[in-house]
């Protein structure tokens, strides 16, 4: 793989990360056609942190909020906890702050307790996702699943709900389906909004949910792929050639971000629904060739 073909398979990264189909199984189906030099897995994990820096660039504004809404509310849980040792020794009625106070301040702890709920799923079947990795029935079978849920979806008539109304049982709940993700060609981005509207999520706020949510989840794989990193030996020229995927996966996530959730705010999930079937039947086709 030279460096032009890694840059090819960032751009096909970047375009494929924030639609409802699944971006690890675009690469492991592209890769057969243009193999990785190195750890095509190691290689994978650069271009997710490529789109996932362009995730962080354009939701800067979100982010940012979520995480002042952090630091706030870690502030209000030590004032109380300042209140109560006061009110012990004064025997008198603790004066509390409350600490959630905003939607930000609620969707933060939605995002916190899905993507806790996530690990519980995500680390056992990791193991096996991985073992998958060049499997292309597993992806095919994978992009057919995403496909038909997708078609379900579309025909579902979506909720309201905005972070107030949404519970943090149905926030555990989604975590838990996002864990299964982590099985090769199920689409991260397609099974969130398909469980958010299932669960009465206004269409607008599934989709930005999910992008949010996906930035803890893909945070901690990188760091557990890190240890993978640190003991593996790479020349420069590799070294080089991953560098331009994530700079190309970086780029590709930019100018794809926006028309992603513009496109499916306005429009149904039927085209993507159909575009999944299409690439998982080839993907099983293919799995009998290579």
């Amino acid at each position: 793989m030279d460096i032009l073909q890694s840059i090819l398979l960032g751009i096909l990264q970047g375009a494929t990360e924030f639609f409802p189909v699944s971006s690890t199984g675009h690469l492991i189906l592209a890769e057969k056609f243009i193999p990785a030099s190195g750890d095509a897995a190691l290689f994978n994990v650069f271009l997710h942190a490529g789109t996932l820096a362009a995730l962080l660039l354009a939701m800067q504004s979100d982010i940012s909020r979520l995480l002042g809404e952090m630091f706030r509310m870690i502030g209000g849980l030590l004032r109380n906890l300042l209140a109560y040792f006061k009110s012990s020794a004064s025997h008198k009625e603790p004066d509390y702050v409350r600490v959630v106070t905003s939607n930000y301040g609620k969707m933060f702890l939605l995002i916190l307790t899905a993507s806790a709920s996530s690990a519980v799923v995500a680390l056992p079947l990791r193991k096996f996702g991985l073992t998958g990795t060049n499997n292309l029935i597993f992806s095919g079978a994978g992009f057919l699943l995403t496909g038909m849920l997708l078609l379900v979806t579309d025909r579902i008539e979506p909720g309201t709900k905005v972070p107030r109304d949404i519970t943090y049982v149905q926030a555990a709940l989604i975590g838990l389906i996002q864990g299964v993700t982590v099985l090769n060609g199920i689409s991260r981005t397609g099974i969130m909004i398909v469980a958010g509207i299932l669960l009465g999520f206004g269409k607008k706020f599934a989709i930005r949910f999910s992008f949010l949510l996906s930035v803890p989840v893909v945070f901690g794989a990188l760091i557990l792929d890190l240890g993978v990193l640190l003991h593996t030996d790479m020349s420069v020229d590799i070294l080089a050639n991953y560098a331009a995927g994530l700079l190309a996966a970086l780029i590709a996530g930019l100018i794809t971000i926006g028309a992603a959730m513009n496109t499916m705010r306005k429009s149904g999930f039927k085209v993507f629904s159909y575009y999944s079937f299409v690439i998982g039947t080839l993907s099983i086709i293919c799995s009998f060739i290579f």
